[in-house]
């Protein structure tokens, strides 16, 4: 069987978006013209393709320097025991982590029940409605301050489904399975599949990455990932539906990739030229978006007179209507990570790509070491290198929250091996 881990690395989603980045770049004017019927500034534009190419050897630059700190140590691949031994000791703070974020999932669908109405709110599960249900669901969210409980899901489930795995404790798998069911009910009110996705892709990761160094699928496996896949794939495309349903159309399919992935680029030739503006441009504030709305987030910006305009929702929201009076497609407000990078740093950015690519690096290389802290990043981190056509997700709340639970388990580990010691 061929080993895959090559395919979940940095490198190879490094390739994928330089290939995506070419791919946009040589499509002439009139395929943006007819999929989006707007003006392309991208077709062979030296200055973004140099951008980009500058971006990506930064990165690249991040992944050499902690390749050579990795090889200059002595580092023995220990995973299948080590992580065994890791997913015992942490099975405690497992259970307690799951009953907590079952919790805020089960209050946050309590107030949205409270905030719409039990009708409403089925409602929202169905996509009934002649309002944008979506938009008023995050708003919803943002009100009750609730919203965060779908990103802290993420690492909750990636380290509760590697302790199922490794220990068989019947106890964390039903109440992994309990909050996934709830977790899906919540994802389904906001009409969005990245949510959805993001879940079912993380577990796929922790299931593939769990034997490293040896990823490996024999055919049962692979039967049983492409069903999953296809199901997947069709949920997506029912749950996208609801809010267009032209994409249950072999054409709709189709411009919803285009527009999502290419026309992007398009957007960040649009920035690049100085024809399109994104809020709060020119103070960090995309690739740092896990800062903003913390307690005393003020209190450094204000030490160099840095204030945003907009908060993260508002600034979202804004972003529809700059894209809209820059005469493209509204829907689509996607500029890339290169763009955002851009937007928060201008031409400085690619010293931002050398950090981002050390930490990428450092993280697929403590799987090896089978630390659990790290599957409570990794997968993720590994879906924001992938996404690099739509921006900087690395700079979200949801790292954040990975690199908090994380940073926990690997203390408690710790302090758990050193009693052991004594």
């Amino acid at each position: 069987m061929l080993n895959l881990k090559f395919f979940f690395s940095p490198l190879f989603a490094l390739f994928t978006s330089i290939v995506i980045a070419f791919a946009a770049l040589i499509q002439s004017t009139g395929f943006y013209r007819n999929n989006l019927r707007e003006k392309s500034e991208i077709y062979l534009n030296s200055t973004v393709g140099l951008w980009i190419l500058v971006c990506s050897i930064s990165y690249l630059l991040g992944i050499i320097v902690y390749e050579a700190i990795w090889n200059s140590r002595k580092n023995r691949y220990i995973s299948s025991q080590n992580l065994a031994i890791q997913a015992e000791n942490s099975k405690k703070f497992t259970k307690l982590l799951l009953i907590f974020t079952l919790l805020i999932n089960l209050f946050a669908i309590y107030q949205l029940v409270a905030y719409f109405g039990l009708y409403g709110f089925y409602m929202t599960l169905l996509g009934n409605g002649s309002e944008d249900l979506r938009l008023a669901v995050y708003r919803a969210l943002k009100a009750v301050n609730t919203g965060w409980a779908i990103a802290f899901t993420v690492p909750v489930v990636c380290i509760s489904y590697v302790t199922v795995k490794k220990t068989k404790d019947r106890h964390v798998g039903f109440l992994l399975f309990f909050l996934l069911v709830i977790h899906i009910v919540l994802i389904l009110s906001t009409q969005s599949k990245g949510p959805i996705a993001t879940i079912a892709t993380s577990i796929m990761i922790c299931e593939l990455l769990i034997n490293y160094p040896k990823v490996k699928i024999n055919f049962k496996k692979f039967v049983v990932g492409l069903f999953l896949a296809i199901v997947l794939a069709f949920s997506l495309l029912i749950i996208q539906s609801r809010r267009n349903p032209e994409i249950l159309t072999y054409q709709g399919i189709y411009n919803e990739l285009v527009s999502y992935t290419l026309v992007s680029y398009n957007r960040l030739s649009y920035v690049m030229n100085g024809d399109l503006e994104i809020p709060n441009n020119g103070i960090g504030f995309w690739t740092n978006r896990w800062y903003w709305g913390l307690p005393g987030d003020t209190i450094v910006p204000n030490l160099f007179d840095i204030k945003p305009q907009y908060d993260a929702f508002s600034a979202w929201l804004e972003t529809f209507n700059k894209v809209d009076n820059a005469k493209l497609d509204e829907r689509y407000i996607w500029i890339t990570i290169y763009g955002e990078v851009y937007v928060d740093y201008g031409y400085f950015g690619f010293m931002w790509f050398v950090i981002y690519g050390l930490f990428s690096q450092m993280l697929y290389r403590h799987i090896s070491r089978g630390n659990l802290s790290v599957y409570a990043i990794y997968p993720f981190a590994m879906q924001c290198n992938f996404g690099w056509y739509s921006g900087a997700a690395i700079g979200t709340r949801a790292t954040l929250l990975c690199v908090i639970i994380a940073v926990y388990i690997t203390v408690s580990n710790k302090i758990h091996q050193r009693k052991e010691m004594i």
